[in-house]
């Protein structure tokens, strides 16, 4: 027995839309599990946990489902399927825009916007220009983490790791235990972080840090605003 990418996207899909039939509107807790062979379940797996985890960024970015958030150290998240209706705005929106150039800052879902914005090599918050150096570690590092999650959500830190080191030169000798450290200054602390740099405020109207640590997962970058 044998799962192909696409039969495990639909296998996740399903867990979600029967866990979401059962359940009253809003978030669901949702536990992303690893799927055992029928021959030997213990040791021979055709969906592993961190696929499974994959499968959810992924369908999170693909407008599947909002509002994931890791939510406990077993592996829990919180995440809510989006509607049928704006699902299919959604879709449209993409092929409107796959021929385009032009970088539309919009939810494509709804009317929502970001805090957070990029045109060009400046970036805005609330459509306000930042005044950044872009020769410094703390916006390479930022532009890494845009890059990966430009509407926001959770990136694991090897991703991350990847990007940066494409960015910065210097960190490819590093520790994956150092770089951790160095992604983390450079985009959080009071000295030289990005939010102290950009002069953005840590936390949002909508009572939630722009951007938070998971510790041994990754950061979390909440762009979305409400």
């Amino acid at each position: 027995m044998y799962m192909t990418p696409e039969e495990k996207i639909a296998y996740v899909k399903k867990n979600i839309d029967d866990e979401t039939a059962i359940n009253p509107s809003g978030q669901i807790l949702y536990y992303p599990h690893s799927v055992g062979h029928p021959d030997n379940p213990e040791e021979w797996y055709i969906l592993n946990r961190d696929e499974h985890k994959r499968i959810i960024r992924k369908l999170e970015e693909d407008g599947y489902i909002k509002n994931v958030k890791f939510y406990s150290k077993n592996g829990n998240f919180l995440l809510e399927k989006v509607e049928k209706d704006d699902f299919e705005k959604y879709c449209e929106y993409l092929l409107d825009n796959r021929n385009s150039n032009e970088k539309d800052d919009r939810s494509p879902i709804g009317v929502a916007n970001f805090y957070v914005t990029k045109k060009d090599d400046d970036f805005y918050y609330k459509g306000n220009h930042l005044e950044l150096s872009k020769s410094a570690d703390y916006y390479k590092v930022f532009c890494a983490l845009y890059a990966k999650i430009p509407k926001g959500g959770t990136v694991y830190y090897k991703d991350l790791i990847e990007e940066v080191r494409n960015r910065i030169p210097k960190t490819k000798k590093m520790s994956d235990t150092n770089i951790k450290k160095f992604i983390q200054n450079k985009l959080t602390t009071n000295q030289e972080g990005f939010l102290r740099k950009s002069h953005i405020p840590i936390t949002q109207d909508n009572s939630k840090k722009l951007i938070t640590t998971e510790r041994g997962i990754g950061i979390v970058f909440n762009n979305k605003m409400g």
